[in-house]
C-alpha cells in the first residue's frame, strides 16, 4: 500500500486524521500490508515517484499517477504481484469515508488472497506434473538400462554358445 500525500490538498488533513489514524485501518494496513509513504509536495519528489513507478510498473501505471491532481490527494494505491509481475491492483482517493476505506481495502485483500490461492494451486498442479514427468524419464531410463543389461547377456550367451559350438566343432 503506497501512501501518496501532498501538504496542499484540501482532503489531507481530514483523512489523515479520520481515515487513515483510525485503529482499525491501522490494524488492517499492518496486518496485511506493506506500507510505504511517499510526498508528493515537491515537484522533485514527484518526479523521482513517477520514474520509480515508471520504472517498476511500466509508462501506463506512470502516466495514470501523473494524472491525478493535487485535488485528488492523498490516495493509496496498492500494489501486487499476480501472475509474477507487480501491479497497481486498487487507488483508494482521499475524499472516502472511513467505512467505505475499510471496506476497499478488504475488497482489496480478499481479492488478492483469492487470486493468491489460485495461484498456489496451479502451482502445485504444475510442481504435480514435473514430478510425475521426472518418475516417467525415471522408469523410461531403467526399462532403457534394464534392456541394455538383456541384450548384453543375450550377446554373452550367444557368443559362449559360438564358442562352446567351436570347442565342440574343433574336438571332432
Amino acid at each position: 500500500a503506497i501512501y501518496l500525500h501532498h501538504d496542499s490538498s484540501v482532503l489531507t488533513n481530514v483523512f489523515c486524521t479520520q481515515v487513515l489514524c483510525s485503529e482499525a485501518v491501522l490494524s488492517m494496513l499492518i496486518e496485511s500490508f506493506t506500507i510505504w509513504g511517499w510526498d508528493l509536495t515537491y515537484s522533485s519528489n514527484k518526479q523521482r515517484f513517477l520514474d520509480m513507478v515508471s520504472r517498476h510498473f511500466g509508462s501506463v501505471a506512470s502516466s495514470t499517477v501523473r494524472n491525478f491532481g493535487i485535488e485528488k490527494l492523498p490516495l493509496v494505491i496498492l500494489i501486487a504481484k499476480l501472475r509474477g509481475n507487480m501491479e497497481i491492483f486498487q487507488v483508494i482517493h482521499g475524499n472516502v469515508t472511513l467505512d467505505e476505506f475499510m471496506s476497499s481495502l478488504m475488497s482489496a485483500n480478499e481479492s488478492y488472497q483469492s487470486q493468491l490461492s489460485v495461484e498456489k494451486a496451479e502451482e502445485l498442479e504444475r510442481n504435480n506434473r514435473n514430478q510425475m514427468k521426472e518418475e516417467q524419464e525415471l522408469a523410461f531410463q531403467e526399462a532403457q538400462l534394464r534392456d541394455q543389461e538383456r541384450e548384453s547377456m543375450m550377446r554373452a550367451q550367444e557368443e559362449e554358445m559360438k564358442l562352446q559350438e567351436q570347442i565342440a566343432e574343433a574336438k571332432r
